[in-house]
Order: C-alpha cells, then sequence, then structure tokens
C-alpha cells in the first residue's frame, strides 16, 4: 500500500495529469480481497484527487469460456489441467462484462462506506466516457506505398501509361482497336484508384527479375489486367482469353488487388533481397500466417492436457480423416473402433490424470462450468497413496481434482451422442498450388462414396457437466476449431510501406537474420487496406530454366517459350494420351484419367483441364457432364440463349468465377462492382443475409433484363449459386495451363533436358526420381548410373542423362562444393580426399 501511495503521489503531482489519461483502476472479481483493494484505493483517489475508472481483468470473452480458457493455459505451458492450477484464473469472473454485471459488483457489505460506492458508479461513467473516445481511424490507406521514383517531369500515372503504350507495341502485332480500348479502360480505373504506383513496383520487379535472368511470371486475377500483361508482369493475353478485367479491380470494391508473381524457386532470395534493399529493411516485412487449431493438433492438444494417456490420444488422432475439428466425432463414430467409449455404461472407469467432482456444484463449490471457487477448509478431496495420490473420487460431493488415476463416467453418458454441430461446408478456394492429390483421391472415389449425412444441429453446450471425460474431450475439441495456435511466415507476401513498419504494425523477428515479420495475415492486409506483393516460388519455373539452359549447351538451340505456337498437334496428342510424367499440373491420376476423355486440341481445352480437376468441381458434380458433352454422349444446353456466349467455352458448364460474373452483368443486369460482390458474396465464406438480399435482385434482373421466365430465373440462380462457391479463376489457370503446355513442349522435343531439370529441382510434382527416371527411359533417354569420377552434385545431360552424386547420410550442406569439384579420372581414396566423416565414407 506504501508504494502505490507513493507512485500515485509522484502522478498526482504533475499538472493536468487527469487530463492526460491518468487514473487509478478498481476491479473486482468476487475474491476475497477484492473489497479491501476497491475501498483502499477509492480513498487513495480521493485523498490525491485523481480520477478512478472499472474495469475487468478479460481473458476470455463469454462466462461457458471459462473452462476453455484453463485448457489453453495448459496447452500453452505444456501440462494437464491439474498441473496448470497454480497458472490459471481462480474463477468464472474474468469475461467480457456488460454494464448490468459491472454496476451489481460493489461491494454489499455493511463496511462499504459511501466513498466506496460514489468511486465505483464514477468509476463506471469514466469507463463510458473513455469508450467513447476510443474512436480513432487510423488511416492505413494513406501508408499504402513508399513512393516510385519517376523520370523528372513525369507523374507516377503519365509514367505507366508510357510504359503500357511501348509494352502494347511490343506485344501485339497489329494493335488493335479493341486493345487500345481496353487499355484505355483499364488506365481510366488505376488513375482514380491511385494505383498506379502499385504497378510500377510490380513492374520494376519483372525488370529486376528479366535482367538477372530469373524466371518469373504473374497468376492469379493480374491476369484479367491488360495493363499487367503489356507491362510483362504476366504472360496471359486478356483478349485472346476473353478474361474480365473486373474480377482483378474495380471502383466499387472495398479491398485492394494483389499480384501473385511466381520465381524459380531456386532464386525467389534474390527477389526478396531486392525489395529490401529497393525500399528498405524499416518499410518491408513479410505478411504472416496464422496456424489454427485443425481436428488432429486440437485432439491431441486438448487430450494431452485433459490427462488422457498419449496412447490414446496418438491412436484418436491417427484414425481421423476430417480437418475440422468439429467433425471429430463424426468421424469417430464412423471409424468403429471407439465404440466402447460411446457406449461407456456409468460403471466402466477411464483412466485418466484428474476430474472434477461430478456433484460438487450443487454445493456451491465450483461454478458452473465446473472449476473450483473458493472452498471451505475441510472439503477437499484428498488423493490417497503416492505422490499424486490414486485419485478415486470416492464420495459424490467431493471436490478438488484426482491428480491421478480413475474417474467415473456420468450417469446416463452410455450411447452414442448426436454430434453438437452441423456440417460446415468447406469448399475449396484452391488456387492451384502444385499438384490436385485432393483431387485424384476426389475423383477416384467419386462413383463409389457416399456421402455421410450432416448430423442434427443442436445448441453449444454452456458447461461439460454431467459428460464423461470422452464427451468432455470431444466437446472441447469442437470448440476450439479455428482457434489461432501459433504464426507462420506467409509463403510469399511482403508488406512495403511508406511509412515505418513499426508506426502500421505490430512485428517480430523471424529465424532467418534480417528478415521481419508483419503480424498482419494476408486478410488483416485486405481489411486495413495495405497492398501487399506475393512473391512465391515454383519449382517447374526452375526445372524449365534448366531445361533451356541444357538446351542451349547440348544442342546450340535457343528455345523462346514466348514465341512458341500455341496448337502444335504433336504436343496436344502426347497429352491426350495421358503420357504426361511430369508435365505440370497434368501429371496426376485424375489428370491422367480424364485426358483421354477430354482430349484437349488447343489452349483453351487446356485451360479447362486445369481448372476442372480440382476438389471443388469434383464434388460439384461439374466434372462428369462436362466430359460427356466433350465425347458427344450428351448434348451441350443452356438454360437460356442468353447464356451460350458465357458457357461456350465450357459447354454450358458453370466453372470459372469470370463467368459468374459475366451470368451476373450480362443476364441479370448487375453492375461491375455489384457482379464482384455477387462474387464475394456466393464464394467459400457465404453470408446468408447477403444472398438473401442478391436472391431478389438477380431472379427480378434476369426477368426484366432478359426476359427469362421466373422459373428459369430460380434455376440460374441454383446453379450460379452451386457453383459459385468452387468456381476457378481463368486468368490463374490460363497461367498454368501455358506452363502446363510449355512442360509438356519440353518433353515431347527435349525429354533428357526436361528430366534432369525436373530432378534437379525435386522436391516437386507427383512422382519420386526413380519414377521420372523410368518414364525418360520410355522415351529413349539413356541414363547412366551414378560414377564418382564423372557424376557432379546435380543430375547433367551429356548427350545422355547422368545423375547426380547425393550427398551421403552426414554430409552438410556445407560440403556440396567440394562434391562438385571432385573430377579426378582415378580415385584411389575418395574418402580421405573428400574428407567425408566416417559414417559418410561408409
Amino acid at each position: 500500500a506504501a508504494v502505490a501511495r507513493r507512485y500515485a503521489s509522484l502522478f498526482a503531482a504533475v499538472p493536468g495529469v487527469a487530463r492526460c489519461g491518468f487514473f487509478l483502476e478498481l476491479q473486482h472479481h468476487l475474491l476475497p480481497d477484492d473489497d479491501f483493494l476497491v475501498a483502499e484505493t477509492a480513498r487513495l483517489a480521493h485523498e490525491l484527487g485523481l480520477p478512478v475508472v472499472v474495469t475487468n481483468d478479460t481473458h476470455y470473452a463469454r462466462r461457458e469460456d471459462r473452462e476453455l480458457q484453463d485448457v489453453l493455459v495448459a496447452i500453452r505451458h505444456g501440462l494437464t489441467l491439474d498441473g496448470s492450477q497454480h497458472l490459471r484464473r481462480p474463477n468464472g469472473e474474468y469475461h467480457l462484462k456488460g454494464a448490468a454485471e459491472m454496476t451489481a459488483l460493489p461491494p454489499a457489505e455493511p463496511e462499504a462506506d459511501l466513498l466506496v460506492r460514489r468511486a465505483w458508479a464514477e468509476g463506471l461513467r469514466t469507463a463510458g466516457e473513455l469508450g467513447e473516445r476510443c474512436r480513432v481511424d487510423l488511416g492505413f490507406e494513406q501508408y499504402r506505398f513508399p513512393g516510385f521514383t519517376v523520370p523528372r517531369g513525369e507523374t507516377p500515372f503519365s509514367h505507366l501509361a508510357q510504359l503500357c503504350h511501348e509494352g502494347a507495341r511490343r506485344r501485339y502485332h497489329p494493335l488493335t482497336a479493341a486493345v487500345v480500348k481496353q487499355m484505355a479502360h483499364e488506365l481510366d480505373v488505376i488513375e482514380r484508384t491511385g494505383l498506379a504506383e502499385f504497378f510500377l513496383i510490380c513492374w520494376d520487379l519483372m525488370r529486376f527479375s528479366r535482367e538477372r535472368g530469373i524466371p518469373a511470371q504473374g497468376r492469379g486475377s493480374a491476369g484479367d489486367s491488360i495493363v499487367a500483361y503489356v507491362l510483362g508482369i504476366t504472360r496471359v493475353d486478356p483478349i485472346r482469353h476473353r478474361l474480365l478485367f473486373e474480377r482483378f479491380i474495380n471502383e466499387g470494391r472495398t479491398t485492394y488487388p494483389d499480384v501473385d508473381i511466381d520465381f524459380a524457386t531456386s532464386r525467389r532470395e534474390e527477389v526478396i533481397q531486392y525489395v529490401y534493399e529497393r525500399y528498405g529493411p524499416e518499410h518491408t516485412g513479410m505478411v504472416c500466417n496464422v496456424v489454427t487449431y485443425r481436428a488432429r493438433s486440437a485432439v491431441r492438444e486438448v487430450g494431452y492436457a485433459l490427462g488422457f494417456p498419449r496412447s490414446l490420444v496418438d491412436r484418436v488422432a491417427k484414425a481421423l480423416e476430417t480437418f475440422d475439428s468439429v467433425m471429430v466425432r463424426r468421424d469417430l463414430e464412423a471409424e468403429g473402433g471407439f465404440a466402447e467409449f460411446f457406449q461407456a455404461p456409468a460403471s466402466v472407469e477411464i483412466e485418466v490424470a484428474g476430474r472434477v467432482g461430478s456433484l460438487a456444484h450443487r454445493e456451491g463449490l465450483v461454478d458452473e462450468m465446473g472449476q473450483l471457487n473458493h472452498a471451505p477448509g475441510g472439503r477437499m478431496a484428498t488423493g490417497g497413496a503416492g505422490e499424486h495420490g490414486t485419485g478415486r473420487l470416492t464420495r459424490p460431493d467431493d471436490v478438488g481434482r484426482a491428480e491421478g488415476g480413475h474417474a467415473r463416467a456420468a450417469e446416463g453418458g452410455h450411447g452414442r451422442v448426436a454430434s453438437t454441430f452441423s456440417i460446415r461446408g468447406s469448399p475449396s478456394d484452391d488456387e492451384g498450388g502444385p499438384g490436385d492429390t485432393a483431387a485424384s483421391v476426389a475423383l477416384l472415389r467419386a462413383e463409389a462414396a457416399e456421402p455421410l449425412p450432416p448430423p442434427a444441429p443442436q445448441p453449444r453446450r454452456r458447461s461439460t457437466i454431467g459428460l464423461s471425460p470422452w464427451e468432455r474431450w470431444l466437446e472441447l475439441c469442437a470448440r476450439i476449431d479455428g482457434f489461432p495456435r501459433h504464426l507462420s511466415i506467409h509463403t510469399g507476401g511482403m508488406l512495403v510501406t511508406a511509412a515505418p513498419l513499426t508506426d502500421i504494425a505490430p512485428l517480430e523477428r523471424a529465424t532467418m537474420p534480417g528478415r521481419v515479420v508483419v503480424q498482419y495475415d494476408k486478410r488483416d492486409v485486405e481489411t486495413i487496406k495495405l497492398i501487399k506483393l506475393d512473391l512465391l516460388g515454383l519449382r517447374m519455373l526452375s526445372a524449365i530454366d534448366d531445361a533451356l539452359r541444357d538446351i542451349a549447351a547440348d544442342c546450340a538451340v535457343h528455345v523462346d517459350l514466348d514465341r512458341l505456337p500455341e496448337e502444335i498437334p504433336e504436343v496436344f496428342r502426347m497429352i491426350q494420351a495421358a503420357d504426361t510424367v511430369g508435365v505440370f499440373q497434368i501429371e496426376s491420376r485424375a489428370q491422367m484419367q480424364t485426358l483421354p476423355k477430354s482430349r484437349p486440341e488447343c489452349l483453351d481445352d487446356l485451360v479447362v483441364e486445369v481448372a476442372i480437376i480440382r476438389p471443388g468441381p469434383i464434388q460439384g458434380n461439374a466434372v462428369h457432364p462436362y466430359l460427356r458433352r466433350k465425347q458427344r454422349l450428351e448434348p451441350v444446353s443452356y438454360l437460356h440463349p442468353s447464356l451460350e456466349p458465357i458457357l461456350a467455352e465450357t459447354l454450358g458448364v458453370i466453372l470459372y468465377q469470370e463467368q459468374v460474373m459475366k451470368i451476373a452483368i450480362e443476364v441479370a443486369g448487375f453492375s461491375a462492382a455489384e457482379s464482384d460482390g455477387f462474387r464475394r458474396a456466393m464464394g467459400t465464406w457465404r453470408s446468408n443475409r447477403e444472398m438473401e438480399k442478391l436472391h431478389a435482385r438477380f431472379v427480378d434482373g434476369c426477368r426484366t433484363v432478359n426476359g427469362l421466365t421466373e422459373e428459369q430465373a430460380e434455376e440460374l440462380y441454383r446453379q450460379v449459386a452451386g457453383f459459385a462457391s468452387f468456381g476457378f479463376n481463368k486468368s490463374h489457370a490460363a497461367a498454368f495451363a501455358r506452363t502446363a503446355y510449355e512442360s509438356a513442349f519440353l518433353k515431347l522435343f527435349y525429354p533428357a533436358q526436361l528430366v534432369t531439370g525436373l530432378i534437379n529441382a525435386q522436391p516437386m510434382g507427383f512422382y519420386p526420381v526413380e519414377v521420372l527416371i523410368n518414364d525418360a527411359k520410355r522415351h529413349g533417354v539413356a541414363v547412366l548410373p551414378v560414377d564418382v569420377n564423372h557424376s557432379r552434385y546435380r543430375t547433367t545431360t551429356e548427350w545422355v542423362g547422368h545423375p547426380g552424386t547425393p550427398l551421403p547420410e552426414g554430409c552438410g550442406v556445407e560440403r556440396r562444393p567440394g562434391v562438385v569439384r571432385s573430377s579426378a579420372c582415378v580415385v584411389a581414396d575418395p574418402a580421405a580426399r573428400q574428407r567425408y566423416a566416417a559414417p559418410s565414407a561408409e
């Protein structure tokens, strides 16, 4: 008390301290000493003339979250609930309380004098006033760009326009009126939205990459922009592929665009370091990823915290197929190996590290969440023999936690219990990362799989009182679903800002020296209207780059993939035959199964093939209608003639996000901004309220603009709503289809060089090196065995493939240069010459 008085007196002596926001804080959590502390603090504030404010020490949002908070505390410290008792809050009063709860908290004892009551009332008023004052617009958008140096006499926009016109003359021969019109439209939107510097920054990165010979290409929705195409940011011609710029940028969009740029993985770090050097480390940082609890992580960590044996926890975790922890119950019930836990009678004892007495809450000794409050002396359960005791609860009113041993399952806890949650749909928002394993599995199982019926929805439990230990485990796993677990670095997201990052965002140092991580994830960055650059690594670009270098060295041929004809018949015949091992994006078993049926004949067909073999289209039943129509087993039909220009390229199947937007614009009469909002509202994270509004707007628009009947309009809405959740970005598919076509070309005409590049770029793709080598042999490539006299660390071509010498186990990365230089014709003692460690030499 003396120390508190001394420091409070120092602050009170400062003139105008109350106006500067200095208050004495009053808190009451129904602990034994809280009446005394509130009274003493109120008297001290009165004596010194200082204002007071009433607050609550908040650690969780709702009262019923208290038990989950305790579990998270135990998980954080790597302890069980019983072992973490000294770290947890003593009762359930640490939630976010409303005004009524806070008003009811002042001491009610007779000794609480009028001064204390007045101080509490004043503190409540002050808290409300402070809440009203805590309103600020941080204005993050003013920090968007670090500035881009342009030639003297130019503005960022004028310089951008000049670069675009120069690029258009290089890209288009001849320069058509359609190109000029679209470019003028996009530049007009870019000028009004103030994004000229953003495009210049992206252009500068591509310029740097070209000058250094680093393979790079943009993808994603940036491919919808002709400005990005003529600047060399993307390689997809939006005029040729009939893409929609409004998918990338529109004036009604509340979020800013981002550009995904793939670089050769082996050289991506050079680009990142250039960004740090160009804009300064104080203005540049990597965006974080918030890693959340999923099914297995929730089961493991909650199970350990509750004291279940590790063997049982591991068994349960390995039995799960779902990713969502709310679906753990469904998986375990379907698996069948855990029936004894769901059907356990009350007499069955389940070994745990400790449990709460089942009836203690009736005595008022635990709160409604089953957590210990303040118990009178002599009412605590004792542990029994051993360091922690046997822990057997012998009386129904025993209080406390059994430190070890057994607790009886609650009466009435036997029998199967319906899941507490309905199935939460999570259609894929796959943007086309390397491979599609999930799609392969989904397609191979699609015919035979019987979908599990969704469990009946039930309200979330407020407490786990009365649940068996097993049911309590499942309940807490469901509650923890989607909670943040830890931070990681985004695969390539970088934030570049005008103001120092320390003024804008919380930061932390990464493990890599000189690397700073911004504690905003990509959604946070979007919300606060900052713009990130996605600098991603794509191993196929590294493989193609290696192959092109080997082709130039071995064959004295310079292959310019930008000038590659789009429809080489031999390449498409190879693709139709499903001879695609090592070909980007179309080498999976699912792709090989569909290629002979879809029979791509041009690049547009290949774009469809890349987009359609994904988990979303497979689950949405878009694959088989397309394949049947492609094989002419069923006619191509359209719900209304107005849909034919939009859906002709996909044979009447809604597949692309751009198609959803075009239907909204051309059939329902939406504006471009409205169509993008329509697409977003029907995306992966659907808003039912927004969909209800858009439903009526869409149906009315279809009837008035194009004369659809009400039945046709409703059916079209149903189709769009069904496909919009997994619709693929066409510009993204087009970028990947081009890379797939180029890798197929190299496989057909230069198989040795391509397989060499693929091996050197490992790990990547679907197949191990042995499969790639065997496939190369089938295409006439002779592959020599590893030879310490001739092989280098990297696989090389010498008219024939020659595998590289992998480092023996125990040789670190620092030994690689030594292995590469070893090329003597005779090696009497390679272990001594290489200076390998003894285990490595063996």
